[in-house]
C-alpha cells in the first residue's frame, strides 16, 4: 500500500524497518537500538508522519515514535482516520482490495 501512496504526491517516503519475531529473524539488542534511533532520525528530517494503523492498532514502538514526532511539532496523519491526501482516494480504494 505505501508504494501506491508514495507516487500520489511529490514526497519522499521514509519507511521504517521492522522485523517480526514470528518471521524467525533475530536481531541483537544493539541492532534494535540502532534501528530505533534510525526511525527517530527519519522523523527529524520529515515534515510529517503517516501512521498506517490498520484497524486502529498502534504498537508500543510506533506509539513512542508518534510521541517523538509530536514533541518535534511534526504533522501526524492516520490511515484509520482516512487522513490520506484526497489525490490518493483511488489509490486507497485499490489498496483496500489488495
Amino acid at each position: 500500500m505505501t508504494d501506491k501512496l508514495k507516487s500520489c504526491r511529490s514526497f519522499l517516503c521514509l519507511e521504517n524497518i521492522s522485523y517480526e519475531q514470528s518471521e524467525g529473524f533475530e536481531i541483537t539488542e544493539k541492532q534494535a537500538e540502532l534501528l530505533g534511533d534510525l526511525h527517530f532520525r527519519k522523523i527529524d528530517i520529515s515534515d510529517e508522519i503517516f501512521v498506517i494503523d490498520r484497524n486502529g492498532y498502534i504498537g508500543s514502538s510506533t506509539k513512542r515514535e508518534i510521541e517523538y514526532a509530536k514533541e518535534k511539532g511534526k504533522a501526524i496523519r492516520y490511515y484509520s482516520k482516512g487522513e490520506i491526501p484526497s489525490t490518493c482516494n483511488m489509490l486507497e480504494m485499490s489498496a483496500q482490495m489488495d
